[in-house]
């Protein structure tokens, strides 16, 4: 891996064009660059990033900036997941955080990351979990270098918490019609929809 102002480049080999292909895997913006070299991809590298600020500059955007403090963890639960098992999973310093910032909010976001951990295990999706400051996400594995890493979670600065999706507007209001899903809110430049989080997850299973 290679970094440039906090952006870390992940290097896979692309047979069809004998090339270096370099992806940034720490924003949910897609930035890409190829090289035959290491001098070469480190120079590709900071011409992406370079031209995406410049891009975002031009359009009056605010530039996705590289994701920082978070703590990613590799579970296989054998039994179910409870409120306890979930906060013992927080990294202390996060866990410092949560509950001394949203002391009254904890018990919901445990809860709602414990539920998606026994339904992932149910479905047997293969997913990541990640803590940061503000949230608890689940993620893709980047063994497949998927664009969209980041499905789903629960976002402990709403009050009360909410659970999001990565999915398009569109999609999101479909599934309000026909599933009666309704969300609470939408951030297009994210592409998450904000749910309120039902006592079972699984109302959500649409989205």
């Amino acid at each position: 891996m290679i970094e440039y102002k906090g952006y870390i480049g992940a290097i896979d080999f692309d047979p069809d064009i004998n090339l270096f292909h370099g992806t940034v895997i720490n924003t949910n913006d897609v930035i890409t660059f190829y090289g035959a070299s290491v001098p070469e991809l480190r120079e590709e590298m900071q011409k992406s990033i370079e031209g995406y600020l410049e891009f975002c500059q031009e359009q009056g955007k605010i530039p996705e900036k590289p994701f920082s403090g978070e703590f990613a963890v590799q579970i296989e639960p054998e039994d179910k997941w409870t409120i306890d098992k979930v906060r013992d999973l927080v990294p202390l310093e996060f866990r410092k955080g949560y509950e001394s910032k949203y002391e009254k909010r904890c018990e919901v976001f445990y809860k709602s990351v414990a539920d998606g951990q026994n339904l992932i295990r149910e479905r047997d999706w293969i997913l990541d979990v990640k803590f940061t400051k503000e949230l608890c996400g689940f993620w893709l594995k980047d063994n497949s270098r998927s664009k969209i890493r980041r499905i789903f979670g629960t976002k402990i600065t709403f009050s009360p918490p909410r659970f999001f999706a990565r999915i398009t507007e569109r999609d999101a209001e479909e599934l309000s019609h026909q599933y009666g899903c309704k969300m609470k809110s939408y951030y297009p430049r994210l592409q998450k929809a904000f749910y309120a989080i039902p006592q079972d997850l699984r109302e959500l299973l649409p989205v």
